[in-house]
């Protein structure tokens, strides 16, 4: 089972089998058993507070088939990650959303990589960021409305 924050999609093939996580947002720290192992090795990262709010999500950011460890911090609408292939040291962040926003991931744009997203139910409008752009280039999509719930395979 993999634990997910409120409002965040259901896992998709890229690491629906790689990795079982759970984040506990109130300490920030991460934990996960490796499939590779028969779910029998655990691991575990600080990454995050949840005393600022921050909503832990999964997706694959660099392309490797692996889950990143992400938070969304909705205070300030910073996105940070920290990637599986570098054995979560390397770093990323960007800004991405507003308050009130849906954070989301998933792979928008076909290149096999998550892009970073947000659904705003005030306006039911999609706002994402294209991965293969290195997160630099947004799309805006007005789709659904007040009342619905935003999911993304």
């Amino acid at each position: 089972m993999t634990l997910r924050a409120p409002g965040t999609p259901k896992p998709t093939r890229s690491y629906r089998a790689c990795r079982r996580r759970a984040g506990r947002p109130s300490t920030g720290w991460w934990y996960w058993l490796k499939s590779s192992s028969n779910y029998t090795t655990a691991g575990q990262v600080q990454w995050g507070s949840g005393s600022v709010g921050d909503i832990p999500l999964v997706g694959d950011l660099d392309g490797d088939g692996k889950s990143e460890v992400i938070v969304w911090r909705w205070i300030t609408s910073d996105w940070f990650w920290i990637t599986s292939s570098s054995g979560y040291t390397r770093q990323g962040a960007v800004r991405w959303g507003g308050a009130g926003d849906v954070p989301l991931l998933g792979d928008f744009d076909g290149d096999g990589v998550d892009d970073i997203a947000v659904w705003r139910p005030s306006n039911g409008t999609w706002y994402w960021l294209l991965s293969s752009t290195g997160w630099t280039a947004g799309v805006a999509k007005t789709w659904g409305g007040l009342g619905d719930i935003p999911l993304v395979r």
